[in-house]
């Protein structure tokens, strides 16, 4: 299964956006629909 190499991409990306307020509540967002869907 490829997911952990995409959650690493998707990490990686929105480490981009962690000095936005929009990035960190989306970021936030994602991981909690990661733990949800696991």
């Amino acid at each position: 299964m490829n997911i952990d190499n995409q959650a690493k991409r998707i990490f990686r990306v929105h480490l981009d956006f962690l000095s936005d307020d929009l990035g960190k509540r989306l970021f936030v967002y994602m991981l909690h629909q990661n733990g949800k869907s696991t």
